[in-house]
């Protein structure tokens, strides 16, 4: 039995068990862990189409800065853009300039990828808009993997800005949401669900989003997935 998550989800494939989160790692195996990655055979194979995220799942593939300023603590933050999800402060602070563009990348970054995910002949190379280096290698491979099983994404999740903390310098933040994706779901060819409906629908991301020196634009470049929210 196959049990995958994308974006918080579990899904069944085959006699394969896969384990896969949007916004995290993302792994299948069956079998003995021999061999590249990507590599397949009657025994057994392995194949990492997320993170070791995303997790999404983002759990364990790209992950969140770790050098944090420990002198600035994160930054709480409440919205009324997701119902149904308690806010984590009463008043919404205000963000600085760096911090305010850090979260419209990842806003950004996470739209274009439900975009892509809901669109077989999107163009997966417009990630590079958006993200860079392990976030966007992982994006890239689990949109290649939905392409390869014939999997389409519908429906939008809900994402809740939790907190905002320094990364490791005045170019890079790390910015957290609560994404709820009760209203997400992924079909087949056929149009059937591979969503395992036990699964949690909601997962707490960690995503750190990088300036680019030279030309001034914020990309995600790690993130993280792990727990509930």
């Amino acid at each position: 039995m196959c049990n995958a998550a994308f974006a918080g989800f579990s899904f069944a494939h085959g006699d394969h068990e896969v384990v896969a989160e949007d916004l995290c790692v993302c792994e299948a195996r069956n079998g003995p862990e021999e061999g590249s990655d990507m590599a397949m055979n009657p025994l057994g194979f392995r194949t990492v189409v997320g993170c070791t995220l995303v997790g999404l799942l983002l759990a364990g593939c790209g992950t969140a800065n770790s050098n944090e300023s420990p002198s600035q603590p994160p930054t709480p933050l409440s919205s009324t853009s997701s119902p149904g999800l308690s806010p984590s402060a009463s008043q919404t602070p205000t963000l600085s300039a760096g911090e305010q563009a850090a979260v419209d990348a990842a806003e950004a970054a996470l739209t274009l990828y439900d975009q892509i995910a809901a669109d077989p002949t999107a163009d997966i190379e417009q990630l590079t808009t958006v993200a860079r280096d392990s976030a966007y290698l992982t994006w890239a491979r689990r949109l290649a993997e939905y392409r390869a099983q014939g999997w389409v994404k519908t429906g939008t999740s809900v994402r809740h800005l939790e907190a905002t903390s320094p990364g490791t310098d005045a170019r890079q933040w790390i910015v957290a949401f609560c994404i709820d994706s009760a209203g997400v779901d992924v079909v087949d060819a056929a149009g059937n669900s591979v969503v395992d409906q036990s699964a949690p629908s909601r997962s707490m991301g960690s995503y750190t989003v990088t300036q680019d020196p030279t030309m001034f634009g914020w990309f995600v470049t790690s993130y993280e997935v792990s727990g509930t929210c």
